[in-house]
């Protein structure tokens, strides 16, 4: 038997170091000395949009193209978030 918890990619590595869970899957990056990934896999992001909307008449959508138009984006706590965040400032 187990306890599954829904939570956000902080709070995951939060309570497997503090013991309170066995294990944890996230995204984002770990570096936290404590812990160790034993698993790394890639996700997709889809960017969804009405027909007709501008950005569909692109054949690819850069960083650039997308940060022309308002987004609606995963809170800033999320693991997502941070990987949007960190592409946007150049960083990987």
């Amino acid at each position: 038997m187990f306890d599954l918890k829904a939570v956000i990619a902080g709070q995951v590595l939060r309570l497997v170091q503090t013991d309170e869970v066995g294990f944890g899957v996230m995204g984002g990056g770990v570096r936290a000395l404590d812990v160790e990934t034993v698993y790394c896999g890639r996700d997709r992001l889809r960017v969804v949009y009405l027909k007709g909307h501008p950005i569909g008449r692109l054949r690819r959508i850069t960083l650039q193209a997308f940060a022309e138009f308002p987004q609606i984006l995963m809170p800033r706590d999320t693991s997502v978030r941070g990987i949007i965040d960190l592409r946007f400032h150049g960083q990987d």
